[in-house]
């Protein structure tokens, strides 16, 4: 497994659990959400934190940067909160024109700015970049996956089903009973369990339980985060495994490009 030689070798350590990550897209910040109710943010550049945003008490569950990396959005899995919204750069709270007051299970900015929420149970919930807020109905999803354009999203549902979005969109292309987490790239999609990975029709084991799974950018590999502290690297177009990444003391929660 190769990385480029520009990465910076920083280790990103926080004084509580991490629950969620993202990296913003022009390279600059990476944002970790944290289980005493803050965000921590640090510049990719120099390793350094750059700031501490206090959401509240409850653990933070998901977040996002905008594809601008203009903004970042959060929300805590405490119930009646509604997703919380920064500028990024300083770190200030955007005020929404209308909130709902659901907490999110998995936040998205999609490509025209507007940010997704998906809540635990339906409907989901759309905001544009005005802050006006629609409800979009569905079924209860669980885990969301994202193309590098952000224009496309495969959501999978509690009952297994694997729906496509585009705009308010929605439309059921799959079904994969017990599947945990998704990833998509292209016509390609993937489904994680609790012992394997399904690729298409393809059956994967795995020796340990898989907690999120994502694509590369380029549609190239299938990286899976494992409860045994691993993860776990597959060519996206046949499955082959061709690294496992060790190094992480206890289960990984997730992952990001």
């Amino acid at each position: 497994w190769t990385l480029p030689v520009s990465l910076p070798p920083h280790v990103f350590t926080a004084p509580a659990g991490i629950s969620a990550i993202a990296a913003s897209p022009d390279g600059r910040f990476v944002a970790a959400a944290r289980g005493d109710g803050k965000i921590s943010i640090w510049s990719i550049a120099t390793g350094r934190l750059v700031d501490e945003l206090a959401l509240g008490t409850a653990v933070v569950k998901t977040l996002d940067f905008s594809r601008d990396s203009r903004e970042l959005a959060a929300s805590l899995s405490q119930s009646m909160i509604a997703p919380q919204r920064f500028a990024v750069g300083s770190w200030l709270p955007i005020t929404t024109a209308a909130e709902v007051r659901r907490t999110a299970r998995r936040l998205a900015y999609t490509r025209d700015g507007s940010l997704l929420a998906v809540h635990y149970g339906p409907p989901l919930s759309r905001w544009d970049a005005r802050g006006e807020v629609r409800a979009i109905e569905g079924p209860e999803m669980i885990d969301l996956a994202m193309s590098p354009d952000r224009e496309t999203l495969w959501l999978l549902a509690s009952d297994g089903g694997v729906w496509r979005m585009r705009g308010d969109v929605l439309e059921e292309i799959a079904q994969d009973r017990n599947a945990v987490a998704v990833a998509a790239h292209g016509d390609r999609i993937a489904t994680a369990h609790d012992d394997g990975i399904s690729i298409g029709t393809r059956w994967f084991p795995t020796a340990s339980g898989v907690l999120d799974l994502i694509a590369s950018p380029d549609g190239r590999y299938l990286i899976a985060a494992h409860g045994d502290g691993t993860i776990s690297v597959r060519r996206f177009t046949d499955g082959a495994l061709v690294a496992t990444l060790r190094g992480h003391r206890q289960r990984v929660a997730q992952l990001a490009f």
